[in-house]
């Protein structure tokens, strides 16, 4: 298997992505023009979920 199939099979979208955050985690990322927009909006999503 090449890297790209095993970069491919890897690659999960932002909402699936933040189901790993659990109240009470930190959550630090890039600022700025490096900003993860789509995770952010993902987390916001979970904001009735989530505490702490």
């Amino acid at each position: 298997m090449s890297y790209l199939q095993q970069y491919q099979q890897k690659l999960v979208t932002a909402a699936q992505a933040v189901q790993v955050v659990k109240s009470g985690d930190w959550v630090e990322h890039a600022f700025g023009v490096c900003g993860a927009n789509e995770l952010d909006q993902a987390l916001a999503q979970r904001v009735d979920e989530l505490y702490d």
